[in-house]
């Protein structure tokens, strides 16, 4: 007798005895760390952990006063992400994932605004995922400068804030069920930045000082599973017994690099699956100081309103914008190409700089045109009210959606920041089957090299981004490899 079709079917399949608890994880040295210094989380042992559930929760609060009589001094709280230079895991105090990329926060804010639309920051604006905009246009007034605007903090006043991203071993499908038991003693390391990732707007240039930052009250939380029945450790033991384990995750490298015609780059992968780079600014290592005049938060000849530190900007030979050109966008003739063991890609050779968004979209959200926010940028118009004249009290001026806006140019002054895919698909970690499909990158023969024209060379940087597929492969007794 035939079984009957599924639609007539009802199957339920439970398993018992399963326990999902959110523990607290306080770091190692203090829970109250300044900028510069790093903090040690180790996951709980012998337990069955979720990485995607990690989470930092911190208050963010500036060290010092500013200077005496700036009342209009504005000091915004930063993304989480522009606090972090370094995300490094270590399995039984070895390093396996997060050394190579040593530039955290500007690669997250590539990866971010080529792989997350904007109803995804809309929904987050209250944990600061956004850097930082100087938008609330309009003259002076105690909404704008104080405690009602929850963007800004001071050395009194701080602000709650989280942050959920780490990139390496995240993104391992095996990385909601990381078995610590097996792995052995996991541990997350931050590393902080210093005083670039503020943003600062006043009457007034302010001192160094002013931008120093601290984080209290910091620590993480994770989910841990357990299992009311031996039957989870019997199979995991037995399955460790036949051979090793094999978890696949993202890896990343990073370098800074001065910008040149020709920029080499090494990244160790048996499969590279992604080349990229971003623009930065000659002074995206210094804090970000917006003066500004007749008591007014924003001046409308301001055309970039975030911190430099996270502005990823193309400017040309002369250090200009390409909105400061008379046909914007469509002025810019700068080209670019990788040069990969020996090969060209893309394939056609020297490709407009205008025309690198198709790339990057195709990377990270092929068929989803509206999944990213490349071309996301800031109004820098002063609101006004039915009059013409300046007025903070005007709705707009204190509305985060009234500054946005999308056009072309906003990719090269803002977001400038350009991903080539070198594997088949989607990385070992993303795909059914775990096939790793990249370039290959191993040993001394392996060279990578970006080939610029039109840039503005020897000022500005280039931000070099690779993403491989690494493999970390355990055996009985926590015998730990990683295979990059």
């Amino acid at each position: 007798m035939s079984a009957l079709p599924s639609s007539f079917s009802y199957y339920v399949n439970k398993l018992a005895g399963v326990n999902r608890r959110n523990v607290k994880i306080t770091p190692n040295n203090s829970t109250t760390i300044k900028q510069n210094e790093n903090a040690v989380f180790v996951m709980p042992t012998d337990s069955v952990v979720d990485l995607t559930s990690i989470c930092l929760h911190y208050n963010f609060k500036y060290q010092n006063a500013p200077a005496v009589g700036n009342n209009a001094r504005c000091r915004y709280v930063p993304a989480p992400h522009q606090l972090v230079r370094s995300a490094v895991y270590s399995i039984n105090n070895t390093a396996v994932s997060g050394t190579g990329n040593q530039n955290f926060a500007q690669v997250y804010e590539a990866l971010r605004l080529a792989s997350a639309g904007n109803d995804h920051t809309n929904s987050r604006l209250d944990e600061y995922s956004a850097p930082p905009i100087a938008n609330l246009v309009g003259a002076v007034s105690s909404k704008t400068v104080g405690t009602g605007n929850e963007r800004l903090a001071s050395n009194t006043v701080s602000r709650r804030c989280k942050m959920t991203d780490f990139l390496g071993l995240q993104t391992s499908p095996n990385a909601p069920n990381f078995d610590t038991a097996i792995f052995g003693e996991t541990r997350l390391e931050l590393t902080f930045n210093g005083n670039e990732v503020a943003l600062i707007t006043g009457d007034s240039a302010c001192a160094s000082a002013d931008a120093d930052w601290e984080i209290t009250d910091a620590y993480m939380t994770v989910d841990v599973i357990s299992f009311a029945s031996p039957e989870y450790d019997m199979l995991m033991s037995a399955m460790l017994q036949e051979g090793s384990l094999l978890m696949p995750f993202n890896e990343i490298t990073s370098q800074k690099s001065l910008i040149d015609a020709s920029i080499r780059f090494n990244v160790a992968s048996s499969s590279l699956d992604m080349v990229g780079f971003a623009l930065l600014k000659s002074n995206h290592s210094s804090l970000t100081n917006l003066t500004t005049t007749s008591g007014k938060q924003v001046d409308s000849d301001f055309n970039e309103l975030s911190p430099n530190q996270v502005s990823l900007t193309y400017r040309n030979s002369s250090s200009q914008l390409a909105s400061a050109q008379s046909n914007m966008s469509d002025s810019i003739d700068a080209t670019w190409y990788y040069t990969i063991n020996g090969q060209v890609y893309p394939s056609h050779g020297a490709t407009k700089l205008i025309d690198a968004p198709s790339y990057t979209k195709e990377t990270y959200a092929h068929g989803k045109d509206d999944y990213n926010q490349l071309f996301l940028g800031a109004c820098t118009a002063p609101s006004t009210d039915i009059d013409g004249s300046d007025d903070a009290s005007c709705p707009s001026a204190l509305n985060l959606e009234y500054a946005k806006q999308y056009k072309r140019v906003n990719f090269l002054d803002r977001n400038c920041y350009t991903a080539v895919k070198l594997c088949l698909d989607t990385p070992a970690s993303q795909n059914e089957r775990h096939a790793m499909s990249g370039i290959n990158t191993l040993g001394t023969s392996s060279q990578i090299s970006l080939n610029l024209v039109g840039f503005n060379n020897s000022t500005d940087f280039a931000l070099m981004i690779g993403q491989g597929s690494s493999v970390i492969q355990v055996g009985a007794g926590q015998q730990i490899a990683v295979i990059n």
